[in-house]
Formats: C-alpha cells, sequence, structure tokens
C-alpha cells in the first residue's frame, strides 16, 4: 500500500489575556472535579491548555474565520502546493506550521 502523508497546516495563537482565562476555567474545573464547559473545552481542543498557545488547523478551501480564504491547495509538476494569505490568519497568529508525519507514523 503507498505511502500517502496526512499533511496539516496550522496556525498558532500566543497565549493572550482570552487564553489566560479559559486557561483559568480549564484549571479550575480540573481541580474541583468538574467537567469543562464546552466552550473553554472547544477553545482547547478538548487537550490539556500548551502553554505555546493554541493550534489552528488550517482547511485548504476552508476558514474558520470570516473574511478571505486562508489557504489554497493545488497540484503542480505532481507537487501538492499550498499557498497561505497571511492576512486571513487570525490577528494573533504569530506562526504557520506545515505538519508531514513520518512514514513511519503512519504503519
Amino acid at each position: 500500500m503507498a505511502y500517502k502523508p496526512k499533511t496539516k497546516i496550522q496556525a498558532r495563537v500566543c497565549p493572550d489575556r482570552k487564553w489566560e482565562q479559559m486557561k483559568d476555567v480549564w484549571d479550575s474545573c480540573k481541580q474541583a472535579g468538574v467537567e469543562v464547559p464546552s466552550e473553554v473545552g472547544e477553545y482547547f481542543g478538548w487537550k490539556e491548555p500548551d502553554d505555546t498557545g493554541v493550534l489552528i488547523d488550517i482547511e485548504p478551501g476552508r476558514c474558520e474565520y470570516t473574511g478571505p480564504l486562508l489557504c489554497t491547495r493545488e497540484h503542480i509538476n505532481h507537487d501538492t502546493v499550498y499557498t497561505l494569505f497571511l492576512p486571513a490568519l487570525p490577528k494573533a497568529a504569530e506562526f504557520v506550521s506545515i505538519v508531514i508525519p513520518d512514514k513511519k507514523d503512519e504503519l
């Protein structure tokens, strides 16, 4: 079977005031042994908050935010080319990552 990596493109929004407030709620709920509110859980992708910020998946041709298209995907000469429109990223986004899993991780 041929290997097809599942490439992901993500923007990292570094911690800000909203992140700190959401993390305070997350931590308080976990400490009290109660369920985290859905808004807070969804904000962190239902994973333990990461002190480096929140990763937002950017899907080609689709965007969670209103405004211009974030990302397009084209096939050019046997390559897959992702083009990011940087002004469309969330204002707080400071980094963009392209994640291509190692072949061994897919086995």
